[in-house]
């Protein structure tokens, strides 16, 4: 295998250094001045696995182009090394097998849309699915992420799994706050007893105290037998108060007595029993705007917050949204037997573009639904949620359309929002360039060519930024 450069009068030397030192380390690099001859090669029982060309001028009339239409087979892609007008004459040539790549260009954005142009089907990211195998590997504890954000989740997790103190779970619906609660159960030495959670924002304020504290036969019309509390089932284990911030401020007070004294007190009982309990809390509101307001006590927040954890919603960690693809599509082919196997390059993109405001949980329910009724074994772009493809500028692409990127969009009939759209397709691009470069700034800013200090202030404006991004970002600015 080898890659076939072609390089009119010479004007190949840069490239030529820049293949031979950044490109794919497993093909060789044959050169050519002329198209005839690359056409004669194309035709051969050993054609090349990737043909670079060198600017775009002539190549609406090259012998290439006939090459490709004669042999009746599918050939390597050409990528054509161009600027601004030789994109244009891609573009009007609207050949599948022909792409134009601007210079300059990072090695990882090349080698990009070398994969992406070698495989078909759009690029299909492989999965690997089979439902004999076993399941992908949980990242750590429950979670399933390798970002930079969850790797400080972890050690956070860890260190407080081995302190018998309380924790306060923070962050949005949807990004894991029982599974962080779990885990730091299952970290703990208290894994061996119940962990023992309770929605406090789904039991009726007349049941709370008895839910908590338990009951005793008679306290109150319907008890007919004692009660045992949610403390009491978790002494020598772990009780996990999710939505704290809805809990009612009379019971707020009889719980910060528990936790300080380490006893309760069953409705109808008029002697305190000993729990051990190790509590762990979380909450999708902000208790210190709760607290300003009234609604939350001030001593119980501290009695609970020792160590406040926070969870990052899925939109700051977009690199693992790969990683959860994969396994949660998996899930599903398990849970529903379906023969999923992959998901397209473009279909992923996609979704890694998108904001989700519902987190994990989220995605979870859009690839159940996009598994459930797939129409093949690979999830393509058309499996996508039309509000996530609209996200994206892609609402109005129909099956069989083009993959270009570089395709004209089409004008809906009842007109558009071109300010929300651009701005949709610029946020798409950066997200492709970060992710591409593993979110180094530097590099993305070289790719979208344009200054680092730019990227950063679009970023901070359109909400791409993530916090911690943000408190270093004057120590990153140079």
């Amino acid at each position: 295998m080898y890659t076939l450069l072609i390089g009119p009068d010479r004007t190949d030397a840069p490239v030529e250094q820049w293949l031979r030192e950044h490109g794919p380390a497993d093909s060789d690099l044959m050169v050519l001045s002329r198209d005839v001859v690359a056409a004669q090669l194309l035709r051969s029982d050993q054609p090349p696995d990737l043909v670079v060309r060198v600017g775009a001028e002539g190549l609406d009339s090259s012998p290439i182009l006939d090459a490709s239409a004669e042999c009746g087979r599918e050939l390597p892609p050409i990528l054509v090394l161009t600027d601004a007008a030789g994109e244009l004459l891609v573009r009007q040539l609207a050949e599948s097998s022909i792409r134009a790549v601007r210079m300059p260009i990072t090695r990882e954005g090349f080698l990009k849309v070398v994969r992406d142009a070698l495989t078909p089907d759009e690029g299909i990211i492989a999965m690997s699915f089979d439902v004999r195998s076993p399941m992908p590997e949980l990242h750590y504890g429950r979670f399933v992420g390798e970002s930079t954000a969850m790797h400080r989740v972890y050690r956070a997790l860890e260190k407080v799994a081995r302190a018998e103190t309380r924790c306060l779970i923070t962050g949005e619906s949807g990004t894991g706050k029982e599974l962080a609660a779990a885990t730091i159960h299952d970290l703990s030495c208290r894994k061996d007893h119940g962990l023992v959670a309770v929605n406090c924002g789904a039991i009726p304020e007349n049941l709370l105290e008895s839910e908590f504290f338990g009951h005793r036969k008679g306290a109150f019309t319907g008890a007919v037998n004692d009660h045992k509390g949610r403390f009491q089932m978790a002494d020598e284990g772990t009780l996990f108060l999710d939505e704290i911030g809805e809990m009612q401020l009379s019971l707020q007070v009889k719980l910060l007595r528990a936790l300080q004294s380490g006893e309760v007190t069953p409705v109808g009982a008029s002697k305190a029993q000993k729990v051990d309990v190790r509590v762990v809390a979380a909450t999708n509101r902000d208790l210190l705007v709760e607290m300003r307001e009234g609604r939350f006590r001030e001593d119980l927040y501290y009695r609970l917050a020792v160590i406040p954890v926070r969870l990052p919603p899925l939109r700051d960690r977009r690199e693992d949204v790969s990683l959860l693809v994969r396994f949660l599509i998996d899930l599903v082919n398990r849970r529903t037997a379906m023969p999923v196997r992959g998901i397209t390059r473009r279909a992923l993109d996609t979704l890694i573009a998108w904001e989700w405001p519902g987190n994990v949980r989220e995605l979870g329910s859009t690839l159940e639904r996009m598994v459930v009724m797939a129409e093949s074994e690979v999830l393509s772009i058309d499996d996508v949620p039309p509000h996530i493809r609209a996200h994206v500028g892609l609402l109005d692409d129909e099956p069989g359309e083009s993959s270009d990127p570089h395709a004209a969009p089409l004008l809906p009939d009842d007109g558009i929002d071109l300010a929300a759209t651009v701005e949709r397709f610029e946020n798409s691009l950066i997200v492709q360039a970060l992710e591409r470069t593993d979110w180094n700034k530097n590099q993305a800013a070289q790719i979208l060519s344009m200054n680092r200090t730019t990227l950063v202030e679009k970023l901070k404006k359109r909400g791409l930024l993530t916090r911690e991004d943000a408190e270093r970002r004057k120590e990153d600015e140079p």
